[in-house]
């Protein structure tokens, strides 16, 4: 009775200790966020890779993790490379455990904060219709982004981790698999897939794409009681530095 009782006030205490509006579990659904603190047009390869290691790089991530790490303690951001067919952009990932609801509010706040057009979301399921692709290679990024190009796939996501380089593909309906199979041979890399499904929240226009980040959070917050937007403007947030407070670098399957 005693080892009873104890279990129930051990898991009584963890669900107090985790932070307001979490869904936390085993086996819960992955959502990945695939954002850019980037506001010029037309950076270089080199450019973006410079500017991974910017203030405002170290600043957007750190405010990731503050952002996330509100709603989950189950959170992994790692710094990437975004390439389209003729620029690039200094990146991040963040990887959560949240519902679709919470995952767009964050989405929403991330959109807000970095002043984008445009944030992706990829949020895990069974019975999707789009895939995530995560392909490893020993390559380098030079020359597996040299690929990418050659086989139109992009837009898409480069980071390098310890000696290899990951390929972060969204793969729409299925309709690129042939391409991204040759690519994983011709890397000599090994490729996950993920079923899924993908969202792009965006406009064209970034001040239109401001107006619908503040009106979908505000909503998000009327709905829910969440209150991280005030946040947004904070000295703490504008000034954070320390990349992690809860969240962990991301370990790809």
């Amino acid at each position: 009775m005693k080892a009873t009782l104890s279990i129930l006030i051990a898991v009584i205490v963890a669900l107090l200790a985790a932070p307001a509006g979490a869904i936390p579990g085993p086996g819960a659904n992955r959502t990945f966020i695939f954002a850019s603190p980037n506001t010029r047009e037309s950076l270089t390869d080199e450019d973006a890779k410079i500017r991974l290691t910017s203030v405002q790089q170290i600043n957007v991530t750190a405010v990731a993790d503050r952002a996330a790490c509100a709603l989950t303690h189950s959170v992994q951001i790692a710094d990437s490379l975004g390439f389209y067919d003729k620029s690039s952009e200094n990146s991040f990932i963040l990887e959560e455990d949240l519902e679709q609801q919470q995952s767009e509010y964050l989405a929403a706040l991330l959109g807000l904060y970095l002043r984008q057009e445009f944030v992706l979301l990829f949020l895990e399921q069974a019975s999707g219709p789009d895939r995530l692709w995560i392909v490893k290679t020993p390559r380098s990024p030079e020359l597996v982004i040299e690929a990418l190009r050659t086989l139109n796939l992009t837009p898409v996501t480069v980071r390098r981790a310890k000696d290899q380089t990951e390929i972060w593909f969204i793969d729409i309906v299925g309709k690129h698999a042939d391409a991204l199979k040759i690519l994983t041979s011709g890397v000599n890399g090994s490729a996950n897939l993920t079923r899924g499904v993908a969202e792009m929240l965006s406009d064209q226009d970034r001040t239109t794409a401001i107006k619908g980040w503040r009106k979908q959070i505000r909503t998000s917050e009327q709905q829910s009681g969440w209150h991280l937007s005030g946040q947004l403007s904070s000295k703490a947030w504008r000034s954070a530095a320390a990349p992690h407070t809860c969240s962990t670098g991301i370990l790809a399957p």
